[in-house]
Formats: C-alpha cells, sequence, structure tokens
C-alpha cells in the first residue's frame, strides 16, 4: 500500500473516525463557522511550543460523521500561512496524490467553486468532490483572523457531505509566529478499513500541518513561484451558524 496515497487521504479529512487523539474537543461545538481556536491547556500549550500539533478526533454519536480538529502554531507571520492556505489552485503542487485543485467558478458574494480528488490505493475508491470555499478577513475578540471556509456542495463527487475551515491566527506576543487550526465535520461514505483510521490519529493528521509548514518555508526560500492570490469573497451569511449553502 502506498504511504504518500494513505497520507494524502487523510490529510483533508475525508477518512476519518473515532480513536485516540493527543486531545479532545466535545463533538457538540462545531467549528465550521467557529471561527475561534479551541480551548487549550497549558499542556496543550506546551506541546504546540515543542513543534508538535494538538489533535482531536471524534464521531458524532449515532452517525456516520467524523469530527476533526487540528491546530499547530509555526514559526512564520500570518500572512506567510496565508499565502498557502488560499492558494487553492495549488494544493495538488504539495499535498500526495491529490489529483486535482481546479477553481471552477468564482463569485465575491458566493464564493468559489472548487473541485477535487483523491487517488487512492486498491482495494479503495478514488474520493471526488466539489466545495464551496470563501476566503475572508474577519474579526474573532479583537483579533483579525483569515480564514478559509469550506463546504460540500450537494450531489458532487463521492462523499455524502463535508463542511469546516481552516482559521490564521497571528501569536500575540510574537508576530513572526501563527497559530493554524483545521477543523472538519464530514461523512466520506464508502468502506474504511480499520487499520486506516488508526494511523489517521497516530500519525497522519500532524502531517497535515507538516506539508503546511514545509510549502511556506519553500515559499519563503524562493523554492516555488509567490502564489497569484485569489480576490477575497463575503464571508458566510451567519458567521456562527453552520447554515447550508451550495
Amino acid at each position: 500500500m502506498r504511504q504518500a496515497a494513505v497520507t494524502s487521504l487523510l490529510l483533508l479529512a475525508l477518512i476519518l473516525s473515532p480513536c485516540s487523539a493527543h486531545a479532545t474537543e466535545p463533538a457538540e461545538r462545531d467549528f465550521s463557522r467557529d471561527y475561534s481556536l479551541p480551548d487549550l491547556s497549558e499542556a496543550d500549550l506546551s506541546l504546540l511550543e515543542t513543534g508538535e500539533p494538538w489533535v482531536s478526533v471524534k464521531e458524532v454519536e449515532g452517525s456516520d460523521i467524523k469530527v476533526c480538529h487540528v491546530v499547530a502554531l509555526m514559526p512564520f507571520s500570518q500572512l506567510d500561512v496565508r499565502n498557502v492556505i488560499f492558494d487553492l489552485p495549488r494544493f495538488a503542487e504539495f499535498i500526495p496524490d491529490l489529483i486535482e485543485s481546479t477553481i471552477i467558478e468564482e463569485s465575491v458574494e458566493s464564493g468559489y467553486a472548487f473541485r477535487s480528488g483523491l487517488d487512492l490505493p486498491w482495494p479503495l475508491s478514488n474520493r471526488h468532490w466539489t466545495v464551496r470555499v470563501r476566503l475572508f478577513e474577519t474579526e474573532v475578540d479583537g483579533t483579525r483572523v483569515y480564514v478559509n471556509a469550506f463546504k460540500h456542495i450537494t450531489g458532487t463527487g463521492n462523499i455524502n457531505s463535508s463542511r469546516g475551515r481552516w482559521a490564521i491566527w497571528p501569536d500575540a506576543e510574537n508576530p513572526e509566529r501563527t497559530y493554524v487550526s483545521y477543523f472538519v465535520h464530514t461523512d466520506p461514505g464508502g468502506w474504511i478499513p480499520d487499520f486506516l483510521v488508526n494511523l489517521a490519529a497516530e500519525h497522519l493528521l500532524p502531517g497535515l500541518m507538516k506539508v503546511v509548514r514545509k510549502r511556506v518555508g519553500a515559499l519563503l526560500e524562493g523554492d516555488v513561484a509567490a502564489p497569484e492570490l485569489l480576490p477575497l469573497t463575503e464571508p458566510p451569511l451567519k458567521p456562527n451558524a453552520a447554515e447550508q449553502e451550495s
């Protein structure tokens, strides 16, 4: 089995299930339209200082819905991280086995229709989907936060549902450090072997932040061309509610 393909599968949190994780967050709190950071203990903050991410993986009881939240502290400015998280057309350049990252529709009011897919090892079937993405700047408790919020467009691809967001926070004490928070609430559909579930919690969710960190470093070193930033969009109509968008 190809390690890179399994990694890419779980980096986007399309295959997640209940298992052990570094920390826990109540499943009833939905961060898909809540752009704040989770409540982190002193121990959690100390973990982030070491370069390791905080990870939570849960399942909504009585359903096939999976919930993932991962937070990392990166040694880059908020704008440097934003330039990677907002660079939708080039996701396939740095996320392993991502077979497409195409914007098929643009609208400042309703966001970007973004089509993507993952090449998975046999016997798993490839996953493909289209999400509505909004890229915007907002203010949370007096702090400027950049957000990449996404929601599966019903009827596209072969996943059942997915919504979530990236939130990019500055370190209040050091502008050259940034907190990166990724949250997803998803029903991926299909058959998922248990060993992939265990691999997700133990190794691959932290890997999501590692590929982002590596990409930011490559941009700063000039190893890849600077992105052409997409125009910002309007935020969702209800900033703290998981409203239905298509």
